[in-house]
């Protein structure tokens, strides 16, 4: 019994030290320290409206601010700029992503939604020493302008159309704690006589970035404490593998019988816990315990098992005779 519970004990701390083994690789995973990165960040967008029709303005373009002939756009041609330092930073993991959007929305209720469609203009991927990013994109008004003045034509609707232009730049420095981005959109009315371009105004910010950064020094105690822990867990699961290869083979091939038999026809057996006086009868020895059971499937009784002593059990079926399986430690270990 003690070395039971000794086993048990031992497979219980394996299994605690393994469950904080894994809470410290969790924490070791997500170890954070706030970070605060002075900055300072300029963005602007510029465009021209540059014409299929110089009738008028004998120029190819006009500048921007002004308010245009929508029929008479060939194309839109903008700069983004944007420009930023981190205080520190060395190097820039950088997404840039150009979308155009057309939405159809109801005169009435700008919220109903009659058609979208959204198009990338352009994708990049870069890893930049510095954030000093100028893109030009050239928007082809006429075909946005077209498509929606064909949906409004064939269905006969009344309905506002806007180009939405979107210009989304998203960086981040991994081993600086930084990760940021910034979008800018241009909206273009379509569909209309006369439009005005809205584009947002140049912005000039001087901030401090606070974000999230991998704590090392924690992360390394974290690290250390897990690596313990399942040290500690392989160390005491050893011990129990020993411990239970050592009580298998200290029990001896008398033991397991018994222990088997007691375990697998529990329901047939009734253990007496001494020998009791038995009528006198004449006493049938079998020669297994096999024997015995097929007796005992014969005549539905119980079987009463006795320990005698360390060395010897019986197996005892009373009927008219009784019938009696004896078993030794010294014949069984033979």
């Amino acid at each position: 019994m003690k070395k039971n519970k000794s086993e048990i004990v031992l497979l219980v701390g394996a299994v605690l030290f393994v469950l904080a083994g894994i809470f410290f690789l969790s924490k070791a995973q997500n170890v954070t320290t706030i970070v605060e990165i002075p900055y300072e960040e300029v963005s602007s967008v510029n465009y021209k409206v540059y014409l299929n029709d110089k009738t008028y303005y004998n120029k190819d373009f006009l500048e921007e601010g002004m308010q245009y002939i929508s029929s008479i756009i060939d194309y839109v041609d903008m700069n983004f700029n944007y420009n930023a330092e981190f205080q520190g930073v060395e190097s820039y993991t950088v997404n840039q992503t150009v979308t155009a959007d057309v939405k159809i929305t109801d005169s009435d209720d700008p919220n109903k939604i009659i058609y979208s469609k959204s198009e990338i203009l352009k994708e990049s991927n870069d890893v930049l020493n510095d954030l000093n990013i100028a893109d030009n994109i050239k928007i082809d008004y006429g075909k946005y302008n077209a498509i929606v003045n064909e949906i409004k034509t064939k269905y006969a609707i009344s309905a506002k159309a806007m180009l939405t232009i979107s210009y989304r730049i998203a960086y981040s420095s991994p081993k600086d704690g930084l990760s940021k981005e910034k979008n800018i959109t241009v909206e273009i009315p379509l569909s209309e006589q006369m439009i005005n371009i809205n584009k947002p105004n140049a912005t000039r910010v001087q901030d401090i970035y606070r974000g999230n950064d991998k704590d090392t020094f924690m992360s390394a105690i974290m690290t250390i404490l897990m690596a313990l822990m399942f040290i500690i867990a392989v160390i005491l699961g050893v011990i129990l593998v020993r411990k239970v290869r050592e009580r298998i083979n200290s029990e001896s091939k008398y033991d397991r019988f018994i222990a088997k038999i007691l375990r697998e026809y529990d329901s047939y057996i009734t253990e007496a816990k001494e020998e009791n006086s038995l009528p006198y009868k004449d006493v049938i020895k079998v020669g297994s315990f096999k024997e015995l059971l097929d007796v005992r499937n014969n005549i539905e009784k119980a079987i009463i098992y006795t320990k005698v002593d360390e060395n010897t059990s019986k197996f005892q079926l009373i009927d008219e005779q009784i019938y009696e399986y004896l078993v030794t430690r010294e014949e069984m270990d033979k």
